[in-house]
């Protein structure tokens, strides 16, 4: 099975059929993007599951830019974690 995922119209994921061969632009990633001072929180949809095999696909990230917790990540499941 592929682990290659897109988001439909209603922001619900779903295989892609080409395995990774669709494309898909910075706007269609994004989630959401805030500045706090001098610091940037991005999350963004990865297209690819990151459980690497696990029982639910891991497919949203969230990191800090900048700061004292530069490069901090979390990983969700779903679009409303």
């Amino acid at each position: 099975m592929g682990r290659w995922y897109l988001l439909d119209e209603n922001k619900q994921p779903y295989r892609d059929p080409l395995n990774g061969g669709t494309p898909m632009t910075d706007e269609m990633r994004r989630v959401g993007r805030d500045t706090v001072g001098e610091v940037e929180i991005s999350t963004v949809f990865l297209g690819l599951d990151h459980s690497w095999n696990g029982p639910r696909p891991v497919l949203y990230e969230s990191m800090i830019f900048g700061g004292e917790h530069d490069q901090y990540q979390r990983r969700y499941h779903t679009w409303d974690e």
